[in-house]
């Protein structure tokens, strides 16, 4: 008999390709559907939008570095602490204008709002003398814009009511804007929380109505204050117009009315076609500034951050008041290129500057950042090689500012010089005063007074100052001052020098730049705390570079993402739960990665990240899940079905591959068992039942334990029989083999069991046992799928059952049929009882009886076998006589049984027939 571990192995041999199940398939097809679905939830785009994030920091093979035009002139804390705490007064910003235009910034982008004029009283001359450097830089300037989208009151006037209201409020206003607020109110009849909130905001009404009456004034080409105090400020003896409060607003008005107007000079014309956000609130530069602005661009980033506040997106282009303003880097990146903004393509989808498309989704501008080092974050984004350093690009607004301020000092210095020249050109013979005001001879005369001069400090060392005489004073304080305005000089030469090597050509971003101040930083991918201008800057870089991400549309995300979870799937439903995990994990890694490096970093589109790898994971869980379900419920059944009756190694290999007890019939070789107790009937009637059942039970149990340890499938308990399969469960196994061993064990198992119930006064019992090889049909049978029956079908099931009954015509213990003996090895002792039919049957076959290897030990046991072939021999050859006179011999040398006697009734029946028919098969008409 085989060792365990071996017959485990042979066990574990698949007996059929396992049968593909729908339901959990079809559980993560639907989760697939699902998880597709998710872009249309609030919260997918914030987590996709940090994970792109993530990609713009981490998942770059080479980025781009930014274009190496772009310049950042920085209001950081150097320049706070050379030139003072902000704001500074215009005419320092108009020093640094001044400086850069020198120096050969080709354009200046401000990113500052001068939205109001300063303290004619503490700052007089300031916006003029920023005006003049405007209008005399060589360099071009672009100056922000603030536009905002949204009405300036409140929902609460949003009802009809509540817009007559206010269309009334403004009717009163623009006839008399100085008009008292109660006084408006009992006008109106606003009450409740309407004449609450009018109270509260009566100044933007009041700006409201003037920025109305401005448009009005504006579009028949009277705009003035003269024309707007005319309008809504009635002349009368309570009101002068020389001190009235509301003037101011007027004026605010007037001006911004005014510079809207130079500043869309240069703009494109806003079409429906456009589809661009409308802008009904703006914050103009004063006009003055915007008089001489080359261009103007918008900053306004409110409002277009994500949920988590980060800016991801903006707005090329915003229209206002008929005018298309395009984003401050737009405009600055234009001026760069020389294309007039009213050249610069505009469709729904993108921006065309020259040759580069600029796109646009639904959310605006994907801001495409360039290389961000982790070690730097934004303040890095200018480095051109990885030996420049963090700050390389940024250059502190206070430099041009020191050095318009160097250079005042010096004038300042030279004028002193001229002063003490106009003295000393007394003492140098040849020269006089009318001789400094022509160029070549104050050369001379400076020449010859430093010649004096180093002679008289040479004299003066070791002479005490108030020794000194005047004349020597005048020629020491000469000396230094030539040398410090020398200094001076070279100084200014040297940061004039490095200024133009820096801005040369290039666009100069100025604003905020300093920590721990109330500056406009917001999150981005750069940094939490990136400044507005490294923004706006970096769309000027995208137009620049033509360095620019097209954002994927969310169908290709949700195609994607069914793709993944249609793959995770089919792979769950198929492969085994280690593998389809693996093949899970493969396929979210392998479009992660490709994603990151090929779509993301290589081909710059931005394809949705966390759906489709969510949803593969999602549907992987959704059918593991229902399969886990699935398999407990079969480990459920088949333990119920099989967990007594079949061998523990066999047991686990079913759990493993559940599919083998689903067949929906399948044609095999296996071999079938039947046994039942000789006599057992009667016994029970002379028993009361209770010990009968007891009896039986543990009959049944001891039988159950032999067969199922060498891997038969106990399909069924028969009263007081059993049948039993090998090789239903698994193929290439020794069936027939181990059919034969387990019935040998059952009567010796049977023996020891009648040795214990003889002490208990049991009658002894006897069993038969039938074993048949032969194909037939194995299937899961019965009502599925409460009641189910693995079962075995046909022929060959049959002849094992009738082949047990047959032991009772033949006086034998176990019978086999020949495919049985062919299969099992020599060793096993067999004794051919010949060629017999049975009930039932046509067919006929040849049977064997079983012998048991102890039986050896009977020295007349291999005669028996040896003459009992010899007579089946004779009798099948026809040779009847012959076959008689053996029976005889084996009669008279071991005694009578039924198998002699059916034989020798058999020999003389054929005798006496007529016909002579002699076909050596005994035919059985019993069961």
């Amino acid at each position: 008999q085989e060792s365990e571990p071996q017959a485990a192995t042979e066990a574990s041999t698949p007996a059929k390709v396992h049968r593909f199940d729908r339901r959990p398939l079809y559980a993560g097809l639907a989760l697939t559907l699902l998880g597709s679905l998710a872009p249309f939830l609030p919260w997918t785009g914030e987590i996709e939008a940090r994970v792109t994030d993530l990609l713009f920091r981490h998942a770059r093979i080479d980025p781009p570095r930014a274009d190496p035009r772009i310049v950042h002139l920085d209001i950081d804390e150097n320049a706070l602490l050379s030139v003072g705490r902000w704001p500074w007064p215009r005419s320092r910003l108009a020093d640094a204008i001044d400086v850069l235009g020198e120096c050969g910034a080709r354009v200046i982008a401000l990113d500052l709002l001068f939205s109001e004029p300063s303290d004619p009283e503490l700052q007089p001359e300031e916006d003029a003398r920023l005006a003049r450097a405007f209008q005399q830089s060589p360099a071009r300037i672009v100056l922000a814009f603030d536009l905002r989208a949204g009405r300036r009151i409140g929902d609460i006037w949003s009802d009809a009511e509540g817009r007559r209201n206010a269309q009334t409020i403004l009717d009163l206003l623009r006839t008399d804007i100085t008009l008292d607020t109660e006084d408006v109110v009992k006008r109106t009849g606003l009450r409740g929380r309407r004449a609450l909130r009018f109270r509260q905001e009566a100044g933007q009404w009041r700006q409201l109505a003037a920025d109305a009456m401005a448009e009005d004034l504006f579009r028949k080409q009277s705009l003035s204050l003269a024309t707007m105090e005319e309008a809504m400020v009635p002349v009368g003896e309570q009101v002068a117009r020389s001190w009235y409060p509301e003037r101011r607003i007027l004026e605010k008005a007037v001006d911004r009315r005014q510079s809207v107007g130079l500043l869309t000079l240069h703009l494109p014309e806003a079409k429906e076609r456009y589809r661009a956000e409308v802008a009904d609130v703006a914050e103009a530069p004063i006009e003055p500034l915007a008089a001489h602005a080359y261009a103007v661009g918008f900053v306004t980033y409110q409002g277009h951050q994500d949920a988590d506040g980060h800016v991801r997106r903006l707005p090329l282009w915003k229209a206002y008041r008929g005018y298309m303003v395009p984003q401050l880097g737009l405009a600055a990146a234009a001026a760069l290129l020389d294309i007039p903004l009213t050249a610069v393509g505009i469709a729904p989808d993108a921006t065309y500057l020259g040759n580069t498309r600029l796109p646009q989704d639904h959310g605006g501008f994907r801001i495409p950042w360039p290389r961000i080092d982790a070690e730097y974050g934004w303040i890095g984004l200018l480095r051109q090689v990885d030996a420049d350093s963090a700050s390389h690009g940024h250059i502190s607004l206070g430099r041009p500012v020191a050095l318009a301020k160097a250079r005042r000092r010096l004038q300042e210095q030279k004028k002193t010089l001229r002063t003490i020249a106009s003295v000393l050109v007394g003492f140098i013979s040849g020269f006089g005063k009318q001789d400094l005001d022509d160029p070549q001879r104050a050369a001379e005369a400076y020449a010859e007074i430093d010649g004096e001069a180093e002679f008289r400090v040479e004299d003066a060392q070791g002479v005490a100052k108030q020794d000194l005489e005047e004349e020597d004073k005048y020629f020491i304080e000469w000396a230094a001052l030539r040398k410090a305005i020398g200094q001076a000089e070279q100084e200014i030469a040297r940061a004039k020098l490095e200024l133009h090597a820096a801005v040369d050509g290039r666009l100069v971003f100025i604003g905020w730049n300093a920590a721990g101040q109330l500056v406009d930083t917001v999150p981005t991918a750069a940094g939490a705390g990136t400044p507005g201008v490294v923004v706006h800057a970096m769309v000027a870089n995208a137009a620049l570079t033509g360095n620019v991400f097209t954002v994927a549309p969310r169908s290709a995300g949700m195609l994607v993402a069914l793709l993944l979870g249609a793959a995770a799937a089919l792979s769950t439903s198929r492969a085994r739960p280690f593998f389809a995990g693996v093949l899970t994990l493969t396929y979210a890694t392998a479009f992660a990665a490709g994603n990151a490096l090929l779509i993301f970093d290589r081909h710059h589109v931005v394809l949705a990240m966390v759906v489709p790898v969510a949803t593969t994971f999602l549907s992987w869980a959704g059918a593991t899940a229902v399969r886990l379900i699935q398999e407990l419920r079969e480990r459920a059944r088949m333990t119920r079905q099989f967990g007594s009756r079949i061998a523990r190694p066999l047991f686990e290999y079913l759990l493993q591959n559940p599919d083998v007890i689903a067949l929906e019939g399948e044609n095999r070789e296996v071999t079938s068992f039947f046994s039942d107790l000789a006599g057992f009937t009667a016994i029970s009637e002379s028993m009361e039942s209770r010990r009968t059942v007891a009896l039986l039970n543990e009959y049944m149990s001891a039988m159950n334990q032999e067969l199922t340890e060498r891997y038969a499938y106990v399909n069924k308990f028969l009263g007081d029989g059993v049948m039993a399969v090998w090789g239903a469960l698994a193929t290439n196994t020794p069936h027939a083999e181990r059919a034969c061993h387990a019935a040998l064990a059952c009567r010796r198992r049977l023996a020891l069991l009648n040795r214990e119930w003889s002490d208990r006064g049991i009658p002894q019992l006897s069993m038969r046992i039938g074993i048949a090889t032969g194909e037939v049909v194995v299937g899961d049978c019965g009502a599925p799928p409460d009641l189910r029956d693995f079962t075995v079908i046909g022929d060959a099931v049959n002849l094992a059952a009738r082949l047990e009954s047959a032991n009772k015509q033949f006086d034998s213990g176990i019978l086999i049929n020949g495919r049985t003996k062919r299969h099992i090895p020599e060793d096993l002792l067999t004794r051919p009882l010949g060629k017999i039919t049975v009930v039932g049957q046509e067919r006929p076959t040849e049977v064997y009886e079983l012998m048991d290897e102890t039986e050896r030990a009977d020295g007349t046991l291999l005669e028996r076998i040896e003459l009992t072939g010899e007579a089946v021999r004779l009798f099948l050859d026809g040779k009847l006589e012959a076959s008689r006179k053996v029976w005889g011999r084996l009669r008279d040398g071991h005694g009578d049984s039924k198998l002699i006697r059916l034989y020798l009734a058999e020999i003389e029946r054929l005798l006496a027939a007529p016909s002579g028919e002699l076909d050596g098969i005994i035919h059985l008409s019993a069961k």
